[in-house]
């Protein structure tokens, strides 16, 4: 799969390659879109999880599919909160879970920090936030959170297939990985935070509106803790749909990340990109995991 995310990458360099790379990244989504993962069995009791996600109403966005997708869930009893950006009027099938709407915009994470306000969230086991512009599988909401369960993760994020735009190589699926125990999960296109670590992780820094570079600041938390933070391989999820900072400032994200970093311990961006474990199904091997 790793060498396939750097192919594309490749083709993504060459503007007569793109119809190719368009037709390619489509097929990824399709085959993410039908997959269906295994549906996963829960030792504990019942989880409650919050999902909190943006969606931009005037671009195009799988916001319907997500929320269809996430209401699958059979094992974990949901809230979902969405904002809408940029749009008059709620689409009809959203407005159930929309519980906010910016008509002029919003910078992200102010958004995400006023949809969390308005929940008492110690009340939930896990809270993921997700952008408006992946395709996650059948039954992906039970897989994901079993697997941070299991592998204790205070925060996770799925993989990502290896047709996704923009990715680190860390965050591309490994073939017949369940798991990986990592120093860096990214703060996009979604990610899942355990109530262990709420205290250190909310409310987001409002100065840093996009959060580009907190996921180098996680690392510190993590340790600091005695947590672990991982990646889940079980669970990949498709990121094609737009390129990298197609729907904002790139430049903005960057000098805000450039001050957050100076206000804030962090790791560098070579030491994010370290496996630290990779853990087998806890199904098929519950005393083993490799260390790397």
């Amino acid at each position: 799969m790793k060498y396939m995310h750097s192919l594309m990458a490749r083709m993504d360099r060459y503007t007569r390659l793109a119809p190719v790379t368009r037709l390619v990244r489509s097929v990824g989504r399709n085959y993410c879109r039908l997959r269906r993962l295994k549906q996963a069995t829960f030792p504990q009791s019942r989880y409650k999880v919050l999902i909190v996600g943006i969606y931009l109403a005037d671009r195009k966005n799988f916001a319907e599919h997500l929320i269809q997708r996430f209401n699958q869930a059979r094992g974990i009893e949901i809230q979902q909160a969405w904002a809408a950006m940029l749009k008059d009027d709620i689409p009809e099938n959203l407005v159930e879970h929309t519980k906010l709407l910016y008509k002029e915009g919003k910078p992200k994470f102010i958004a995400i920090n006023e949809l969390i306000n308005l929940h008492r969230i110690e009340e939930f086991d896990y809270i993921i936030v997700c952008d408006d512009d992946i395709i996650i599988p059948n039954n992906f909401l039970d897989a994901f959170i079993s697997a941070q369960s299991s592998c204790d993760f205070s925060i996770a994020q799925p993989a990502r297939t290896a047709t996704s735009c923009g990715s680190k190589a860390i965050t591309i699926s490994q073939t017949g990985t369940y798991a990986r125990q990592t120093r860096f999960v990214e703060i996009g296109p979604l990610f899942s935070v355990a109530r262990k670590i709420y205290h250190e992780i909310f409310p987001f820094d409002e100065n840093n509106t996009m959060g580009w570079g907190t996921d180098y600041h996680w690392p510190v938390l993590i340790e600091k803790n005695n947590l672990m933070m991982g990646i889940i391989d079980s669970t990949p999820v498709d990121h094609s749909i737009r390129g990298l900072a197609s729907a904002y400032s790139s430049k903005k994200a960057i000098k805000e990340m450039s001050e957050y970093l100076q206000r804030n311990p962090h790791i560098s961006a070579n030491e994010a990109q370290v496996t630290q474990r990779i853990i087998p199904h806890p199904k098929k091997n519950y005393f083993f995991s490799k260390k790397i």
